[in-house]
This record gives C-alpha cells, sequence and structure tokens, in this order.
C-alpha cells in the first residue's frame, strides 16, 4: 500500500509549477521588458501547465504524468544556472533536481522506463 510519505516530491512539484508561473507572469508583464521576456514568459507558461497537466494525469496513467512533469520543471532546474548570482535560485535548482530524480526512480520502479 502507498503512502503520501513515498510522493512527497509531488508537492514539491506543485510548488515548483507555482514558481513557474510566477516566473511567467513576470516576464510577461514586465513594462520594460523586450519581446523576448515576452516569449520567456510563453515559453514559461507552458512548462507551468505541462507541470499541473502532469500532476492531473498522474492519477490516471502514471508514466505520462511523471514525463509531463519532468519536462515541465525543466525551465525551474535552468533558472539556477541563468540566475546563478541570486542564491534563492540556487535552492529552486536542488529542489527540481531532487525532484527530477524522484519521477525518474518511480518511472524506474514501474518499470516503463529501462536504464541505458
Amino acid at each position: 500500500m502507498k503512502t503520501n510519505r513515498q510522493h512527497w516530491w509531488i508537492s514539491l512539484a506543485g510548488l515548483i509549477g507555482v514558481f513557474e508561473a510566477v516566473m511567467a507572469v513576470g516576464f510577461t508583464v514586465d513594462p520594460e521588458g523586450s519581446t523576448g521576456d515576452k516569449v520567456l514568459g510563453a515559453f514559461v507558461g507552458v512548462a507551468f501547465i505541462l507541470v499541473f497537466a502532469g500532476l492531473w494525469q498522474r492519477r490516471k496513467r502514471l508514466r505520462r504524468g511523471n514525463s509531463l512533469m519532468i519536462v515541465g520543471i525543466v525551465p525551474a532546474l535552468l533558472a539556477g544556472v541563468v540566475f546563478f548570482w541570486f542564491p534563492p535560485m540556487w535552492l529552486v535548482t536542488i529542489t527540481t533536481g531532487i525532484v527530477m530524480v524522484k519521477a525518474a526512480e518511480e518511472a524506474l520502479a514501474a518499470g516503463w522506463l529501462q536504464p541505458v
């Protein structure tokens, strides 16, 4: 029987999705932002949608849900690299890396992802 203790990382994935939503809004509504900032905001917004679609799909199809979450949190993983000078982004990057590892670990345990 699976308990919530085994899936603690799903809450972190939701928090990362919220972080991406805030980033997307920030990039999009910045009055001094360039067209590139608007496109980046749209890209991060799509990633936010992918994270929450993955959380929703996970109940029905574990493989699809985890895949969507892994793809959706990639921009948050890159945020720590892009904003390396801002230490709170390091925490976001480390947390995102942990969530990606846990999602892949669950995928390996379910047998749908073969190790290379």
